[in-house]
């Protein structure tokens, strides 16, 4: 199971009254998940109720927050996580100082990569038998540069391709001077 999930905060308390609304355009490429992180489009004009515009995230580049949930399609009951070209509604974890538990891509991990930076690998979720599934994942590339995510811990000790991280969001849109 890939995708970046919360399970606490920095500052003690739980994630639940750090999630914001926010709306992504019909023009968006790829089917979108819970779990996947996002960022600020920079734009508020095509939607009724003038909420700030998200998209998926890329490497590189600040990060908005995760995914927590996809507001419903009310014509359109079956549908599974965000589709591409479809605009919708998310709910997005803001909370510049969340943990997430997330997956290292294919390459692995190592004790000492505790503590480094890593980008995150960005690929498009995937429905399959009526459930979606965020396919993001942390890159196997760790240093002490800027990239998006931070390593804070390891889940049970365990290493290697496909380990279970604590991590945080490093380059954040929240925290950052720089806008979108």
């Amino acid at each position: 199971m890939a995708g970046f999930r919360p399970v606490q905060s920095l500052t003690g308390g739980d994630y639940t009254s750090k999630v914001q609304t926010f709306y992504v355009k019909s023009t968006h490429s790829t089917l979108l998940a819970v779990g996947d992180l996002v960022v600020e489009t920079g734009t508020a004009a095509n939607n009724p109720e003038g909420y700030s515009e998200v998209d998926a995230a890329s490497a590189g580049g600040l990060i908005l927050g995760a995914i927590v949930a996809i507001d419903p399609n009310f014509s359109n009951l079956e549908q599974v996580g965000l589709p591409a070209s479809t605009a919708g509604y998310v709910k997005v974890l803001t909370d510049p100082y969340a943990l997430y538990v997330a997956n290292v891509a294919a390459g692995g991990i190592v004790a000492t990569d505790v503590g480094l930076n890593a980008d995150v690998t960005v690929t498009a979720a995937t429905a399959t038998g009526g459930l979606v599934n965020s396919n993001m994942v942390i890159t196997s590339s760790f240093g002490t540069g800027t990239a998006g995510i931070r390593i804070v811990g390891l889940i049970d000790g365990a290493v290697g391709a496909s380990a279970a991280v604590v991590c945080r969001i490093n380059e954040s849109s929240i925290t950052s001077t720089t806008g979108v």
